[in-house]
This record gives C-alpha cells, sequence and structure tokens, in this order.
C-alpha cells in the first residue's frame, strides 16, 4: 500500500509538472495559441481569423493578454477582405471572477480598429456568422453577467451600408472612454465624426452598487451630432425594481429625415423634431408623459406604471399622427400598409403581470 501511495504522488506531481511545462511552453510560442484561436473561430464562424502581430500572455490574479494585427475574414460580397480589424488590443482579467456570478474584466484598450457592417440585396448581413442558440435554452434563462469597469478605444471606424439604408453610415471615433469615477460611478466620454458631422457625449451613472444590490441610481448624458442633440437626466429610487423614476429626457434637431437616413430607416417623416418625455412618482405609480414631435409624426402619451421593469399594474393611452403609414410600418418590418396619412389613438389597461 504504502508502495502504492508514493506511486499515486510521484505520478501526480509528474503530470503536474508536464501540464506546467506544456502551459509555459505554449504560452512562450505565439503561434500555438493563435492557431488554436483561429481554428475555433473557424469552427464557429466559418470565416477566417489572422493575427498577424505577437500575441502576448501574462499570467497572474490579474491575466493580461494583448495582440496586434487582428483580421477577421469578410464575407464573398464585402468590400474589404476583412470586416472586422484591430491594430491593437489590450485585456486585463480578474481569473477569480471567471469562477463566479459576474465575470470581470479590469481593462479593454481597442487602438485602431476598422469594422465593415454591409448587407446585399438578399438581406443577408456580413455580421450573420454566429450559430443561433439551442432550441432547448429558454429565451428568459438567465445569462452571464459581465462587468467592464475600464474601456479605451482609440482611432476606429465603422462603415455601414446596404439597400435600407438611404445614405452610407461613417462613424469614426478618436477617443472613447469608459471609466470609474469617485463616488462609485462610472463616466463616460466619446470624442469624433459622424458623417460630416462632429460627435460628442459626455455622460456618467451611479452608484454602480445599486445594479446589483438596489437603492438609489442616478445618471446624466449628453450626445451631440451636429445640430442633433439628446439629453438625459434623473433618478430611480430602487433600480433592481426600476420603481420612484424622476427621469426627464429629450431628443431635439433641425431634421429628423436626417437621423432616419443615417439609421437606415424610411423617411417616415421630416422637418424640425423635438421629443420629450419624463417619467415622475406620483402616489406609488411611474407617471409617464411623453410629447413626441418628431417632425411631421407626432406621438402624445399618457399612463401610469407600478414599476418600469416588469409592471403587474398600470394603464396607458397613446395617440400618433403621420403622413405615411406605410414608411413607418416598413420601420417596424410591417409590410403591405397604405402609403396614407393616418391618426389612431390606443388605450391599455392591465392588472397582473
Amino acid at each position: 500500500m504504502r508502495r502504492f501511495l508514493i506511486g499515486f504522488i510521484a505520478l501526480f506531481f509528474a503530470l503536474l509538472l508536464l501540464e506546467a511545462g506544456f502551459a509555459a511552453w505554449a504560452i512562450n510560442h505565439d503561434t500555438f495559441l493563435t492557431d488554436q484561436l483561429a481554428e475555433i473561430v473557424r469552427k464557429q464562424t466559418g470565416r477566417e481569423l489572422t493575427v498577424g502581430g505577437p500575441l502576448d500572455i501574462r499570467l497572474g490574479r490579474k491575466t493580461l493578454i494583448e495582440a496586434s494585427e487582428i483580421a477577421l475574414e469578410n464575407a464573398p460580397w464585402g468590400e474589404d477582405e476583412a470586416m472586422l480589424r484591430v491594430g491593437y488590443v489590450q485585456l486585463a482579467i480578474d481569473v477569480p471572477s471567471l469562477f463566479q456570478k459576474r465575470a470581470q474584466f479590469d481593462k479593454l484598450v481597442v487602438q485602431d480598429c476598422r469594422i465593415e457592417l454591409r448587407s446585399n440585396d438578399k438581406g443577408e448581413s456580413n455580421w450573420d456568422i454566429l450559430p443561433t442558440a439551442d432550441e432547448g435554452v429558454a429565451d428568459d434563462e438567465p445569462g452571464r453577467d459581465v462587468s467592464l469597469l475600464n474601456l479605451a478605444v482609440e482611432r476606429c471606424e465603422l462603415s455601414a451600408d446596404g439597400p435600407g439604408f438611404e445614405q452610407p453610415v461613417a462613424l469614426r471615433i478618436e477617443r472613447a472612454q469608459l471609466r470609474p469615477a469617485p463616488g462609485d460611478r462610472l463616466e463616460g466620454v466619446i470624442e469624433g465624426r459622424l458623417n460630416e458631422d462632429n460627435l460628442e457625449f459626455d455622460g456618467w451613472l451611479g452608484p454602480l452598487g445599486a445594479l446589483t444590490e438596489g437603492g438609489r441610481l442616478e445618471h446624466q448624458l449628453r450626445l451631440t451630432s451636429g445640430d442633433i442633440v439628446l439629453e438625459s437626466s434623473g433618478s430611480v429610487a430602487d433600480a433592481a425594481t426600476w420603481t420612484g423614476p424622476d427621469i426627464s429626457t429629450r431628443f431635439s434637431g433641425p431634421e429628423i429625415r436626417t437621423v432616419l437616413a443615417r439609421l437606415g430607416l424610411p423617411a417616415l417623416s421630416e422637418g424640425r423634431f423635438d421629443f420629450k418625455a419624463t417619467v415622475r412618482d406620483e402616489s406609488g405609480m411611474a407617471r409617464l408623459h411623453i410629447d413626441g414631435g418628431l417632425g411631421s409624426l407626432y406621438i402624445d402619451a399618457d399612463g401610469s406604471l407600478d414599476r418600469l421593469r416588469k409592471p403587474s399594474r398600470g394603464d396607458l393611452r397613446a395617440q400618433a399622427s403621420g403622413p405615411d403609414l406605410a414608411a413607418l410600418g416598413a420601420a417596424f418590418g410591417a409590410s403591405g400598409l397604405v402609403a396614407s396619412p393616418f391618426d389612431t389613438e390606443v388605450s391599455l389597461r392591465f392588472d397582473g403581470p
């Protein structure tokens, strides 16, 4: 028995040393790792992944991964040979969090990237490459939580075009950053261009603990693209149920047709727009009011909900009018509607989940 135990322990340590040696060899021979990664991507997507630069992995509780000159093969009818190019990427992973409910990525840095989004005349997208979800998995099955504490993007471009776009979309990000801030807040900033207009974003959200533990959650943001402005600010008393809201949002600009064209949507409206929405707490109910002047498309809505997340009782009334019902339907994927002015009113009352 003693010889058996000694032999077993010796064999165990021999295997342990062998695995450690193989891991060290694999990490120091980046072609082995890149070949394995490329094979996984090929099996999952049918596309070729290439990593032209070195792949560096520094193991530890905070594991750091660096790679450069990354390219993912495009569809045969795409404009570029690669639908994704990344000059440099760095990812910091909190390894113990991978075995917990929330996986934590301490830092993600992306530099000099180019993304191409295209669709052809058959309605196929060059990004339709991932396998569909298993039929046996329920849609409401909870997914894995992911926390990204620090994101930095520099000199990245995204282009989008296809039969559904009235004009191509060209987005260039000179600098984008998402970072922790004092007071358990998350701050974000973006500087770049959207087609011919400057693009700027500045905002914050916090405290972050409210997202997982509940409690008061506040936010403030401002996004501008040329003369188009989106602003939102306010709070909810409990982020777990989204009760006790006090939120104001405004979306305004000189021409809604420009926004629709950039989003690849039909020209369902035109003219100056000023869309306002407020949600206030009134006697324990969330009172919603929308004054939606989207050019020649107008939406007016009022209602009350007991909570914004999974409400169980409430009532809503909405009225909408516009110049082209067919164009509005096309924006939501509905066809066969009459291309004529419309005026409709809907009311809803419910008591139960």
